[in-house]
């Protein structure tokens, strides 16, 4: 069973809803795509909200029924690689629709802003692997029941953990989880962002076997899984079961409240397809259950009665909303015609959108990468502020620098909004670009010679997962800094004449600052070249803290996140091997006995290729008082 945050997302989109925060934005496929120049939209009088009993009639009359989802959460729903709808839900909803005998049309929204599009009629329906919760029928109407699942917690056979009767057990113990399963879901929105368990804590693997190993070793102390899945670990020996149904999860389609009439056929049909067998054939196809494994949809009464209208809720702030007006440029035509850019060339994407809610944007909003079809889809794009002030019903033109990837492919990336409360909104746009073949790259010359500053490095053209030998030797100097652009000069001190090994995960220009005896600073760059490699895994999250500089005594945390196809991971310092096999997300200490510079590693290798980074920590001997 596989799943993500969507699941706590939408829990606290309940509290969330009590504020407003309206998510009302356009796909962007099919944009007219208007010139740059185009004049600005002036606000528009906010549109009536249709009345929820009207609904079943509303959506018969036009023919078609519109659905809000999140595309971010496979196998229930994603994009294909034709760029469509794809998932275990979005198939149960086109047989719906069919039953309903009208069109379907999908809507991808910010998940955050679900509830929020459904409230305003924005959509007539939801489904989203959306759990249903008493908190959540106070704001929606569910619909019968169409998946169930329950979990199991595994712990090591000979460990001191017998009985898990409550959450509060799981404090102090380290967990590893599926990647993209809803335990990791869970355990981040209701333990780690709620300050229960340790960020560090919650380790993240990409092969439940390798968590259940790992467990074995004593180097974790519980996994959470499906009840099945455990009950084979625990017949293989050497674990035991101590605890499970923390997180049942019952999945539905949801209305707007008091849509009863809608209600009552999309529950109607939910029961044909599951006598007739139709929701079993895309449980196993898309979940890998069989129809045994689904709980039974029970018969709704001959006549739905309408929910009774729900209160509306008073809002505590503004209302954010935001809604697609156009491409500015690079129009793809609904992915069809995807516009072509040279390998690793930069440019920059433009869309106009709208703030359509009752909050003005301020430098507080940003903007930012949520997903896309490939790990490069990002393509070096940073989440970006709010340049000025952006009231309610207006305009404002968004850019986005980017820099194509160096491989060849086609790549779809997706952006949205953030509010100031961290919470985001709107429906998605995306850039989508095709990258043709690139060429075989040619080696950059080594950098002249500068007077009085040495600056080597052995090679400025590399391969991801390589490294690279930086050296330097200055004389008659008061400082020296060594760094990646970007990284604070003054936390990196090195000698006048010293060395260092670096494996960028990326194009990195590198520097070496330095301070003369006579108060003179120079800086001199140098930029190492990496090419992509298609398959190799994307180390998206490296950290050791304290960063630079510690004492002996200290422990350092380490801490980090690989996306992609892995094999393995491993975390060394120098030639001690820290972790060997880690989880694709995690966290261990390390404690130096001594003083020194330790580097410590992170590899992850895969069968398109190896990763590295690398951290420097300088152990000092503490200052012992008088």
């Amino acid at each position: 069973m596989q799943g993500s945050k969507r699941l706590l997302g939408f829990v606290a989109l309940s509290a969330v809803m009590l504020i407003a925060v309206t998510m009302i934005l356009a796909l962007p496929g099919g944009a007219s795509g208007a010139p740059a120049d185009a004049p600005q939209v002036q606000a528009t009088a906010p549109q009536r909200t249709p009345f929820p009993e009207d609904d079943l009639a509303r959506i018969r009359k036009a023919g078609k029924i519109v659905i809000g989802t999140s595309a971010d959460y496979p196998p229930f729903e994603y994009y294909n690689e034709k760029f469509e709808f794809e998932g275990f839900d979005i198939q149960l909803m086109n047989l719906i629709a069919k039953e309903l005998g009208v069109e379907i049309e999908y809507k991808d929204f910010a998940f955050e802003g679900l509830g929020d599009a459904l409230r305003l009629g924005q959509v007539d329906a939801v489904i989203a692997a959306l759990s249903v919760t008493p908190e959540r029928a106070e704001l929606v109407d569910f619909s019968n029941i169409y998946y169930v699942g329950k979990d199991a917690m595994l712990a090591r056979r000979s460990a001191p953990i017998n009985d898990i009767s409550d959450l509060n057990s799981l404090d102090s113990l380290r967990i590893g989880v599926q990647t993209g399963s809803v335990y990791e879901g869970w355990l981040q929105g209701d333990m780690v962002d709620a300050g229960r368990l340790p960020p560090g804590n919650l380790m993240v693997y990409s092969d439940i076997a390798q968590a259940v190993n790992d467990l074995r070793r004593g180097m974790i102390d519980l996994v959470i899984m499906d009840q099945k899945p455990a009950d084979a670990y625990f017949k293989q020996g050497g674990v035991k079961i101590v605890g499970g149904g923390f997180f049942p999860q019952d999945f539905a389609v949801a209305t707007r409240k008091g849509s009863g009439d809608l209600m009552g056929e999309i529950n109607r049909a939910l029961v044909k397809l599951q006598n007739s067998g139709a929701v079993g054939k895309l449980a196993e196809q898309y979940l890998d259950l069989t129809n045994q494994d689904l709980l039974p949809i029970p018969t709704p009464s001959a006549t739905a009665t309408p929910a009774p209208p729900a209160p509306t809720p008073t809002p505590s702030r503004c209302t954010d909303g935001a809604k697609y007006v156009a491409d500015l440029n690079l129009d793809d035509n609904n992915m069809k015609n995807p516009p072509v850019i040279g390998p690793g060339q930069p440019f920059t994407k433009r869309w106009r959108v709208q703030n359509t809610g009752s909050c003005t944007w301020d430098a507080t909003y940003t903007f930012g990468y949520v997903q896309g079809n490939t790990k490069y889809s990002q393509m070096g794009g940073q989440r970006t502020k709010v340049s000025r002030l952006v009231p309610p019903g207006t305009t404002y033109d968004v850019s986005i620098n980017l820099v194509a990837p160096t491989v060849y492919g086609t790549f779809q990336g997706w952006w949205q909004f953030r509010n100031d409360l961290g919470q985001n909104f709107g429906e998605r746009v995306y850039v989508g670009i095709t990258v043709p073949s690139p060429a075989t790259p040619t080696p950059m010359p080594p950098p002249p010679p500068q007077p009085g500053i040495s600056f080597n490095v052995d090679r400025t053209n590399i391969r991801q997962g390589e490294c690279v030998n930086f050296s330097w030797d200055v004389q008659n100097v008061s400082a020296v800094y060594f760094y990646a652009q970007g990284q604070p000069w003054e936390s990196n001190g090195v000698g006048g004449q010293d060395s260092r090994t670096e494996c960028p995960g990326g194009t990195t220009t590198y520097e070496l600052r330095v301070q003369f005896t006579d108060g003179r600073v120079e800086a001199r760059q140098i930029t190492i070249n990496v090419e992509a490699v298609a398959s190799a895994p994307d180390i998206t999250y490296w950290e050791v803290v304290p960063k630079d500089e510690a004492y002996v005594g200290q422990c350092v945390d380490i801490r980090w996140e690989v996306a992609g196809q892995v094999d393995n991971i491993d975390i060394r310092e120098r030639d001690n091997m820290i972790w060997n096999g880690a989880p694709l997300r995690g966290s261990v200490q390390h404690c130096p006995s001594g003083p020194g510079e330790m580097e410590y590693t992170i590899e992850a290798r895969g069968p398109g290729g190896t990763n590295k980074r690398q951290e420097h920590v300088t152990f000092r001997a503490q200052i012992q008082p008088r």
